[in-house]
């Protein structure tokens, strides 16, 4: 027996599962806020993630809820698709490479973007990092799916896509604090070396999305001289000059229209 708790149901409420009306067996209105019907056991024999839905006469249809069956299938997090630098949502776009966090994940599993389909590079239970492919291009909203078979498969999450979204990747992997970077003479970038200014530092990221968009780097609000800037497989190399004037060493980078998020920085030697 399946139990659907919400409000407004009336005995007019109809159930749709996968988007079909349910018609195999009574839907029972228990109150306002209950609904029950019989699912048929031969829908528990194989793993599946069914769609459940509810609507009223004239009314739009409900938000979906999920119904697992079997093995758990793949979950996506609402707000789970992400920068894999900098864990910035809501948007991605081609080349980057984006971090889906959520549930039931597998080695096997493929991320089908809108029918374009890309097999992530790294995979655990909970998360699993993929690059988008180039060829999810335009200004619209797309949804991913996290699938291993036709029935074993998440609902859809819709995220936008934009010519560019970019992320600087940090020494703690957490999206803000001092840069994953390197000082001119190749050595590592940190408090306890820090870069002169006037130097090259090298930045990595991913979002840039194609080289053919404008690329600028700012350090402190200061446009810095970009001397290399390009991508491959998702990881973008940024060689920046440092500005002579820069004081914190704060960094954004930005891709077209697009900026990074802040609170990124490079460790600057004092004067």
């Amino acid at each position: 027996m399946i139990t659907l708790r919400g409000s407004g149901f009336t005995n007019r409420t109809t159930v749709q599962i996968q988007t079909i009306p349910w018609v195999l067996s009574p839907v029972t209105v228990i109150d306002a806020t209950t609904l029950r019907f019989q699912l048929p056991k031969s829908y528990f024999g194989v793993e599946a993630n069914y769609s459940i839905t509810v609507s009223n006469p004239d009314s739009a249809i409900s938000i979906p809820v999920s119904l697992s069956t079997g093995r758990p299938a793949p979950a996506i997090a609402n707000g789970g698709i992400v920068n894999a630098a900098s864990y910035a949502g809501g948007v991605i776009s081609p080349g980057e490479i984006i971090t889906i966090f959520g549930a039931n994940f597998e080695e096997g599993m493929k991320v089908n973007f809108d029918g374009i389909v890309a097999a992530p590079f790294a995979v655990t239970s909970t998360q699993m990092s993929v690059v988008v492919p180039d060829g999810l291009t335009g200004a619209r909203d797309t949804p991913v799916v996290i699938e291993q078979t036709i029935e074993r498969r998440s609902l859809a999450q819709r995220v936008a896509v934009s010519p560019a979204h970019p992320g600087l990747f940090t020494a703690n992997a957490t999206g803000k604090g001092f840069a994953a970077a390197l000082n001119q003479d190749g050595s590592v970038n940190s408090p306890a070396n820090p870069a002169k200014k006037g130097e090259i530092a090298v930045l990595w990221g991913t979002g840039g999305g194609v080289e053919s968009l404008p690329q600028k780097v700012f350090i402190d609000g200061i446009e810095s001289e970009i001397l290399y800037a390009a991508g491959k497989d998702g990881l973008w190399q940024l060689n920046v000059r440092i500005p002579e004037f820069a004081s914190k060493g704060e960094v954004v980078w930005r891709a077209g229209e697009r900026e990074s998020v802040e609170g990124v920085f490079v460790s600057l030697k004092e004067n």
